[in-house]
């Protein structure tokens, strides 16, 4: 076996994908091989014996260097442990195998991208990566020196982010998204490829699973309290998830397309079942005077706690009577109304509120069988019926 170099990007597909674009560099140091690259194949193998081959190979060569660019049907793998998602890439000439380079490659359930929402950072999404480590590969967009920003200024960053951890190391398959909060409208202008608004990107999207999403705007952004808190406090942010707000409007009318794409839609949401009185409270530990953090007699560690459910009732708004109203059907921060997509599956949580829905163990069960298996979207969902008929008396 010779000891040539290969290089080969990106490194990693997802499971179950078709004509997956790859390209291969391998330096030959013999040759007469090189004179007869265009005669090369080249296949992916496990140690249980499964093969993958490179097809529609395009070959040319530099010197000692052999480049070859192909595609690859990637066979679904959410049956499988770790060790066979693992490949090593294999050089043959007519019958012979010139060379094996080892763990070149891994299949993964899910490629995701997890955005977190206003005022967070992707510490959030800890306890998920941990559960889904091995089979599923996470990137982190991490926009906490900017999340009191709007979403309509963050896209960009967001758009630089996917060219650098995805586009620039050659992959080109679909992925999924995970988002929180605000994450939702980021990564909705995002598919829209906003400021063009051509959808391009949503193509790229195999699935986009919005927990406690802002998809309408959220109703307690609209009083005037959240425009003087917006003001004073430099969070601009607050005024685009205005239910009014252009970003708003924009997404809405883009629903049609959405509806229409392969791109599958889920939406999960907390509500306040039980009625509890002190079902959301914020913790913002900036907001603590020095002086109290030294006081013994406080215990104020988490920070200072700010209840923000209204007595445990979200803020809804009825359009068609242009009132506002508290709901318990709400996480505290978002009424679940204002989440709600009409092609989107629904999944509601009692008990979970705007901040705890994230970490809570059922929601990253959840969340890890949707990215592993992809199931078909069940719009149906007398939890919907229920927030919808409320919002109708």
């Amino acid at each position: 076996m010779l000891q040539e170099k290969a290089l080969m990007t990106p490194n990693f597909g997802l499971s179950g994908e078709e004509k997956m674009s790859i390209h291969v560099d391998i330096e030959l140091k013999d040759s007469d091989l090189i004179k007869k690259c265009d005669t090369f194949s080249l296949y992916l193998c496990n140690d249980s014996g499964t093969k993958i081959h490179l097809n529609n190979l395009d070959v040319c060569f530099d010197e000692n260097w052999v480049h070859i660019d192909g595609t690859i049907d990637t066979p679904h793998y959410s049956l499988f442990v770790k060790e066979s998602r693992i490949f090593d890439l294999l050089l043959q000439y007519e019958n012979n195998i010139l060379n094996i380079y080892k763990l070149k490659f891994t299949i993964y359930d899910s490629v995701v991208v997890l955005v977190h929402g206003i005022l967070s950072s992707s510490a959030i999404w800890s306890k998920l990566v941990e559960k889904g480590k091995d089979n599923i590969l996470f990137f982190l967009f991490n926009y906490e020196k900017w999340n009191s920003w709007p979403a309509i200024s963050i896209v960009d960053k967001f758009d630089n982010f996917i060219r650098e951890n995805i586009n620039s190391i050659g992959y080109t398959g679909k992925f999924d998204i995970i988002c929180h909060s605000m994450g939702a409208q980021i990564t909705r202008l995002w598919m829209l490829n906003y400021p063009t608004n051509n959808n391009k990107n949503v193509k790229r999207i195999r699935q986009w699973i919005g927990i406690a999403p802002v998809n309408h705007g959220c109703p307690s952004a609209d009083k005037f309290l959240a425009s003087v808190s917006a003001k004073v406090l430099n969070y601009p942010g607050f005024l685009e998830l205005k239910t009014t707000s252009a970003t708003t409007k924009l997404l809405e009318e883009n629903e049609v397309y959405e509806s229409s794409s392969y791109t599958n839609y889920r939406v999960i949401v907390g509500y306040n079942g039980e009625q509890k009185k002190l079902f959301y409270v914020w913790y913002e530990r900036r907001l603590i005077p020095e002086f109290l953090q030294k006081t013994k007699y406080w215990d104020l560690s988490e920070g200072f706690p700010i209840p923000l459910s209204y007595g445990g009732k979200s803020i809804s708004y009825n359009s068609n009577q242009n009132t506002y109203y508290k709901t318990y059907y709400g996480d505290g921060s978002v009424a679940n109304l204002f989440s709600i997509l009409p092609y989107a599956s629904l999944d509601a949580f009692d008990g979970l509120n705007h901040s705890t829905i994230v970490e809570d163990d059922d929601v990253i069960d959840l969340l890890v069988r949707y990215l592993i298996s992809n199931p078909d979207v069940n719009t149906e969902s007398k939890f919907k019926e229920l927030v919808e008929c409320e919002m109708s008396t």
